[in-house]
């Protein structure tokens, strides 16, 4: 190891003065004062601390990983007389301990604790509003740990069924879709798709959590691993999550289908804006997240329109698509389309039954769609606006008999009798079908 002087052997003369600029730094005194590296680290203060510090953060983790194991300990004793632990604890806990530099044994040795303590019903499921999260722990868990895999895959395929790899896709990319983690579980998906995942095959997303909604109208609504894949790259982009977006793309294009009857399918997309520190941003969420706290609007797209409008999105961000499949999918013949159902300003007051309005004249509202799927411009007459100061003046004159009001039942019900794949739940049974 050397030690490099400050100054140069020649400032005790006049030699110094003579020198440029650029010869100086290489007359400075040079030392050897460790052989190693091993030697810096035992004989110097410095070095001590040095191993101190990594010695004291060890003894931390193990620390830290013996407390947590307790807290579990403790939701298995709580269990027994009736409370249940929350999903998003243990999920923390694992994820704050991997980033710390935890073994990867070490955090299979954990895993195996919270599955059995998962499969003994421990942990609650529920949607959480204020921060959209399905808390489905083993998808939860694959998209947020690195490394695990191999022990994650076979707890999210829960059985033997042939569905079960499409499901547990769906079901991954859900977790991915409404959590703030920015790049996508590549390797999980890779796994999925190579035990024969179906990205594109449309099921309904865990239903028995609708039955948490505090209005009466129960619903669910279907969906694909790929549709989701799009709406949650959509998310990130109005984020401001650019650099993750060459592998989510990747990810994408490995997956796009060619067919255009694929493309000329409906979807309902419901958008609300979401708080993100000091701004918000438009998420792209299905229905299971309508909250009354919030402006809403809902669509009805095809596919093919989510496509060019995540194209259109990144590409304004400067990131070239020229070279991935699905920029030539998007600009095929099947023609982009897109539906405004309905809306909620916030300011919306509801005297004890939850409404919105039905959009029944699409006239006027056609230029105000397509910002509500991207990033929000504030300097813009648009459809946030429009939410936003929910108060009838000249600025929406040219909106007045463009909608009318209705409950949110009656919503619900029309757009469920229009084979959209959107479902009222009408008891807490639900079908098998349902996946």
């Amino acid at each position: 190891m050397l030690q490099i002087s400050e100054r140069s052997v020649c400032d005790k003369g006049d030699i110094a003065r003579n020198l440029t600029t650029e010869i100086y730094p290489f007359t400075r005194w040079v030392q050897f004062i460790h052989r190693t590296a091993h030697d810096f680290l035992v004989d110097t203060q410095a070095g001590k601390d040095i191993l101190n510090y990594y010695s004291g953060k060890r003894t931390m983790i193990d620390f830290k990983i013996k407390l947590f194991k307790s807290d579990l300990y403790l939701s298995a004793i709580y269990h027994t007389i009736g409370v249940m632990a929350s999903a998003e604890f243990a999920i923390s806990h694992c994820v704050k301990l991997q980033h710390e530099g935890i073994e990867d044994e070490v955090m299979s040795q954990l895993l195996q604790a919270i599955q059995k303590l998962w499969n003994q019903g421990v942990f609650i499921q529920v949607i959480d509003r204020s921060v959209p999260s399905y808390h489905l722990l083993p998808a939860r868990l694959a998209c947020e740990l690195t490394n695990m895999e191999e022990f994650l895959l076979p707890w999210i395929l829960k059985s033997h069924s042939s569905q079960d790899p499409t499901i547990a896709l769906r079901h991954v990319c859900l977790e991915w879709n409404v959590e703030r983690m920015t790049g996508p579980p590549t390797h999980m998906i890779k796994q999925l798709i190579s035990l024969g995942a179906d990205p594109h095959a449309v099921g309904v997303t865990l239903p028995q959590l609708a039955k948490f909604t505090w209005w009466n109208a129960r619903f669910t609504q279907e969906t694909s691993a790929f549709e989701l894949l799009l709406r949650g790259t959509l998310n990130r982009l109005n984020r401001g999550d650019r650099d993750v977006m060459p592998e989510i793309l990747q990810v994408i294009d490995s997956m796009t289908p060619s067919c255009p009857d694929y493309w000329r399918r409906r979807i309902i997309v419901h958008i609300f804006q979401e708080p993100f520190g000091d701004y918000a941003y438009n998420e792209l969420q299905n229905w299971e997240y309508l909250s009354m706290g919030v402006d809403w609007s809902t669509f009805e797209v095809n596919m093919q329109y989510l496509l060019k409008r995540l194209l259109a999105c990144v590409e304004s961000c400067e990131i070239p698509t020229k070279d991935y499949k699905v920029h030539e999918v998007a600009n095929s013949a099947v023609k982009p389309y897109i539906r405004i159902r309905n809306f909620r300003p916030w300011r919306l007051e509801d005297g004890g039954k939850p409404s919105c309005y039905r959009v029944i004249n699409q006239e006027s509202w056609n230029s105000l769609c397509d910002n509500r799927f991207g990033t929000i411009d504030y300097a813009d007459f648009n459809l946030q606006g429009v939410l936003r100061s929910w108060f009838p003046g000249p600025e929406h004159d040219f909106l007045l008999g463009s909608y009318e009001r209705v409950s949110i039942d009656d919503e619900v019900d029309e757009i469920a009798s229009e084979g959209l794949g959107f479902y009222r739940i009408l008891s807490q049974n639900v079908d098998n079908r349902f996946g």
